[in-house]
């Protein structure tokens, strides 16, 4: 059980530690990538923010966007920079997205981990530290600095396993910010660690009107993820959050716990969630 948990551990915090060796920047396939150096906040390390603008931003200068916010910046554009050679794909999906008719153009903003990552996105004191710097600090400038459309039904978070737990965080903590939320294979409980559910289910508090999307595989680290989630789903079900309507799970039993399996659901999960944030 201890080396299970050894293993499950190193997994989720994988990321941060190919953080130790800096990689070079992301080069987006599409779009421009636009570099906000080693910002600071207190209670966190400092990091990147890296904020995507999508084909057409420079040109267009009469619109504006809705903006997503991610976790794992390092993991988002360009699989040649990144620890294990995958990359979620997002500029990619949102560029054939857009070039379909299937949504409007939409500002990708990426905040970098660091090596103190799974105190960043669970409830710790760095957890809310690094929440309250997303939206108190990062929301604002980029606000400030881009052409964006800054209420909360066109502003949406997501993220995986640690970063798909701080998403949904973000999303119950600050639900007047976020319209949507999408939690891909997010680590509500996990093996002999604290249970980070209960930052939900002791929170207390009206019903959120923010939408959670979320997903997760069926092997690897996904199986050990599932009753974390299933306990997540039956709460908020008990709460009075109707399924496909509130929230909604998606599951590919085939699907392991990786880059590859979450940008191949990165399509799905923002078109609803932007259909989702949009109407409430």
């Amino acid at each position: 059980m201890k080396r299970m948990f050894s293993i499950l551990l190193l997994t989720l915090g994988a990321i941060a530690c190919a953080e130790e060796t800096p990689a070079p920047d992301p080069s987006p396939a599409t779009g421009s990538l636009h570099f906000h150096r080693a910002l600071e906040a207190g209670g966190i390390l400092p990091r990147d923010v890296l904020v995507w603008t999508p084909a057409g931003y420079e040109s267009d200068t009469g619109r504006r966007y809705p903006v997503v916010y991610m976790h794992d910046a390092q993991m988002l554009f360009d699989a040649s920079t990144t620890w294990n050679g995958q990359e979620w794909a997002v500029d990619e999906s949102v560029d054939r997205l857009v070039r379909e008719g299937t949504i409007d153009p939409v500002i990708i903003v990426g905040l970098a981990n660091t090596a103190t990552r799974t105190e960043d996105y669970s409830p710790t004191p760095r957890g809310e530290a690094y929440m309250k710097f997303l939206v108190e600090s990062v929301k604002p400038m980029v606000d400030e600095s881009y052409r964006t459309k800054p209420g909360r039904a066109h502003t949406l978070t997501g993220g995986s396993s640690m970063g798909g737990l701080i998403s949904c965080m973000l999303g119950w903590r600050y639900p007047e910010v976020f319209g949507a939320v999408m939690c891909f294979s997010p680590a509500f409980r996990v093996e002999d660690n604290p249970d980070w559910s209960l930052f939900f289910t002791e929170s207390g508090g009206p019903k959120r009107d923010t939408f959670f999307w979320v997903y997760n595989g069926g092997i690897e680290l996904e199986e050990k993820l599932q009753p974390g989630i299933d306990h997540m789903l039956a709460w908020w079900e008990s709460q009075g959050y109707v399924p496909g309507q509130d929230f909604v799970f998606v599951q590919d039993r085939k699907a392991g716990h990786n880059e590859e399996a979450w940008a191949k659901r990165f399509p799905e999960a923002l078109n609803r969630s932007l259909e989702e944030a949009a109407r409430r």
